[in-house]
């Protein structure tokens, strides 16, 4: 697999898996799900300063759930994630790497999903 160019050396990080047909949510602002959709807060804030090699590598990666109740306690917590719909998917291995990242904030079901150069995962995501 082919990662962005903008991925720290370490990235995705190296205890990420490949997803066997894994459903996740996804907080998204269009419907149906676009390619703006699915920026990393990387891409969306490239200037945001993170102090660990590991918290780069997860900013270039996205958010997503294994149940709703994690989506709903990332809603609660932010007060712009709150006008977001959400969105279902099925993670397959050919689209990249994942790994559970839990928060004290949004919950054991958060994960970090990283998807190579040439995956396109907003369409294999619907708004429910």
């Amino acid at each position: 697999m082919e990662w962005p160019k903008n991925y720290p050396s370490n990235c995705p990080l190296e205890d990420s898996r490949h997803p066997q047909s894994l459903e996740v949510y996804y907080l998204v602002d269009y419907n149906p799900p676009c390619k703006k959709d699915f920026l990393s807060l990387q891409e969306r804030r490239p200037e945001c300063v993170l102090a660990t090699d590991n918290e780069k590598c997860q900013a270039c990666g996205i958010s997503v759930y294994t149940d709703l109740e994690g989506i709903e306690l990332a809603k609660n917590v932010s007060r712009g994630l709150r006008r977001k719909k959400t969105a279902k998917g099925i993670l397959t291995p050919d689209l990249g790497l994942i790994k559970n990242t839990p928060s004290q904030r949004t919950g054991d079901s958060h994960h970090t999903f990283w998807y190579h150069i040439n995956a396109e995962p907003w369409k294999i995501f619907q708004v429910i």
